[in-house]
């Protein structure tokens, strides 16, 4: 097809009904995003779907769409680099497997582009909406409001800025901030970005359990990887040390313990853990019983917030590069 306006690079990995409600969206694009491909990446999955998409076939409109697969799984950064690098348009805009587009999106991300090698464009990303009721304390989704870490649920690269970046570090082996690190390189270069809340795209929500959200925390170990990198782009993260504002709290809480237990003092130890409670008090202070609230859900942000403290000594001793 020739003179496409942009390709879609779609990485997967186990899950073809999230990727046929994308593909279905994306050949609901307006007019002004035509012609367009769509390059999906299969990384090694061990869930098949042959109705999904054939290895080269059409979704609707005489929109192309190109399957390539990789013989294992080497992560979304090297099956995003795959893409791109097949991808045949000027522009390529990235998203994820469990991602929707509204009608406009691609038009959006084209329009604000405007043929710029030096200008990269970054939608916003919101919770899908028919999934909203699965939303809660624990739940897993992306909000993207604002431009910040380079998501790659909703961002579109020049081909040419690619090229001369060398795309996705391959060295980030899970989803774990090779998004933020391929942004940083990029505006490094002196590449602008812009953001597009127009260009609106849909990420599902998942209500996973207590012990699966922990597992889930342990794969950002690598995330320290992108400070190592990029040590002047501390300024992203708390008080430049901390991966989450409830991080310091809790380790106030858990040294004024353990003080207060060598001194038999039980009103230092309430006192240690004044400020960790505050935080989610705050959180909660909206709710319609935000006591109730706090007191049944506390348990379980205390584990997450243990694990993923723990999940960050990890990634400091393995990066060498302290994070907390």
């Amino acid at each position: 097809m020739a003179n496409l306006k942009a390709s879609v690079v779609v990485p997967t990995r186990d899950r073809p009904d999230r990727l046929r409600a994308l593909l279905e969206s994306l050949a609901e694009q307006t007019a002004s995003a035509r012609p367009f491909e769509v390059v999906v990446v299969d990384d090694a999955s061990a869930i098949s779907d042959p109705g999904v998409l054939t290895e080269e076939g059409v979704l609707t409109d005489g929109i192309r769409a190109r399957v390539l697969r990789h013989g294992s799984p080497r992560g979304p950064a090297a099956a995003r680099n795959t893409g791109w690098r097949a991808a045949e348009a000027p522009l390529v805009a990235f998203t994820d497997d469990d991602c929707r587009a509204t009608p406009g999106w691609l038009g959006e991300l084209l329009s604000t582009w405007e043929g710029d090698a030096g200008r990269f464009v970054q939608g916003q990303t919101a919770p899908e909406p028919a999934e909203r009721g699965r939303l809660g304390p624990l739940s897993r989704t992306l909000d993207v409001r604002g431009p910040g870490y380079f998501e790659t649920s909703n961002i579109a690269y020049p081909r040419r800025l690619l090229d001369a970046l060398g795309g996705f570090d391959e060295g980030f082996r899970r989803a774990c901030g090779e998004d933020v690190e391929l942004g940083i390189r990029a505006t490094k270069a002196g590449a602008e970005l812009v953001f597009v809340p127009e260009a609106l795209m849909y990420h599902a929500v998942y209500r996973p359990s207590l012990l699966a959200t922990c597992r889930h925390t342990f794969r950002w170990t690598d995330a320290l990887r992108v400070l190592k990198l990029h040590p002047g782009e501390r300024h992203r993260v708390p008080w430049r040390f901390f991966w989450k504002r409830t991080h310091p709290p809790l380790l106030v809480a858990l040294v004024g313990s353990a003080w207060a237990a060598r001194r038999r003092n039980g009103i230092l130890a309430v006192a240690a853990w004044l400020p960790y409670l505050g935080v989610y008090r705050r959180r909660y202070s909206r709710t319609e019983r935000p006591w109730a609230t706090l007191a049944r859900w506390l348990p379980a942000h205390l584990i997450v917030d243990l694990c993923e403290v723990a999940t960050m000594v990890v990634g400091s001793v393995r990066h060498r590069t302290l994070v907390l």
